[in-house]
């Protein structure tokens, strides 16, 4: 290791027994990298009293693997930084503090309440679009917050949106997690370098699977925000991509971004300002593509939403879906490998 990772490894809390501190619980998930437990304080020298999540990293993974532990940096920094401003509130999961034991390190979270918004499409097929026109206020809210604060999340999409109170809008919290492709050196401008995941990465993201890629900036989360909203609202990714497409195809769809709207949803009264929203958000050009600022002040967030009517009947819509299933088109996150966080 590096004399910078070294550093970010002694900044860390060290205890010999994790249980001196904390009682762990469930599994709650896994990832490439790590696992998330469930856990409650142990003792006093917790800074918590209610139940926390702990996101475990084996030490040997950090030190055969760099993109893991330029996963782990970009975590700590980006949620030390953004835990420490009251504007973001629960919109961004919340780090309370960072144990290293002989081991692990354990990053101790905020046990977020609800559920992967991913998990919620999974069963549903899509969203009310008063629902969706919450998501995206708060979803925008956070992001405008943390690009001010010169951090640039770069890997939006459901799996990483914790959502609860959904069966009331005025109930519903959004909050979001999972900064391991996160930026914050940069301060949101000239970043570098793949990140998130191809269907969900904004072009000039992709461009990057190339020796040399386009710089860009914090308008690349934007893009992944009109990919999402176009998911929640229709249940399907807005541009076809066959099942076999690689990285590099799925590159030139991107580029391309021809915008259909084919799925009925789309047909419904209601929905002029909802495609308008996606397609400003879908913009290629980054010049020109808003920033999550502006496109917070979007019209069709800034007025109250009707909901669609008639709206399309089962029949119609599970007819809609087989014929793209036929034509090769894929369904949202069937390709869930991550496109890493390589070097230039």
């Amino acid at each position: 290791m590096g004399d910078s990772q070294e550093d970010l490894l002694k900044s860390f809390i060290r205890v010999d027994d994790l249980a001196d501190r904390y009682v762990m619980g469930s599994l709650l998930g896994e990832g490439r990298f790590s696992k998330v437990w469930s856990a409650k304080p142990a003792s006093r020298d917790a800074p918590v009293s209610v139940p926390v999540a702990l996101k475990e990293i084996a030490l040997d993974v950090l030190e055969e693997d760099e993109e893991a532990f330029e996963m782990l940096e970009a975590e700590v920094d980006a949620l030390r930084h953004s835990s420490t401003h009251e504007s973001l509130g629960e919109r961004v999961v919340k780090l309370h503090e960072v144990i290293k034991t002989d081991e692990f390190i354990f990053l101790v979270l905020d046990r977020v309440p609800g559920e992967e918004l991913f998990n919620v499409i999974d069963a549903k097929g899509s969203l009310p679009l008063v629902t969706v026109h919450v998501i995206m206020q708060q979803l925008l809210s956070a992001l405008a917050a943390l690009h001010e604060l010169g951090i640039v999340h770069r890997d939006i999409k459901p799996e990483n949106l914790m959502v609860s109170g959904l069966e009331d809008p005025n109930a519903l919290r959004l909050t979001l997690i999972d900064f391991g492709y996160a930026d914050v050196k940069s301060g949101g401008e000239n970043l570098e370098r793949l990140a998130g995941s191809p269907e969900y990465a904004a072009p000039e993201v992709l461009s990057w699977l190339a020796e040399d890629g386009d710089k860009y900036n914090h308008r690349c989360d934007v893009w992944s925000v009109g990919i999402t909203a176009h998911v929640l609202i229709s249940g399907e990714l807005p541009f076809e991509i066959p099942d076999d497409a690689d990285e590099d195809q799925i590159a030139e769809i991107a580029k391309k971004a021809e915008l259909l709207f084919e799925q009925p949803i789309w047909r419904t009264a209601g929905m002029d300002g909802a495609m308008d929203f996606v397609r400003q958000c879908l913009i290629t050009e980054i010049a020109t593509r808003p920033s999550a600022r502006e496109v917070l002040a979007h019209a069709w967030l800034c007025s109250p939403v009707e909901t669609p009517a008639p709206p399309p009947s089962a029949e119609a819509q599970d007819t809609s879906r087989s014929e793209r299933e036929a034509a090769g088109a894929i369904a949202p996150g069937a390709i869930a490998a991550p496109l890493g966080d390589h070097s230039c």
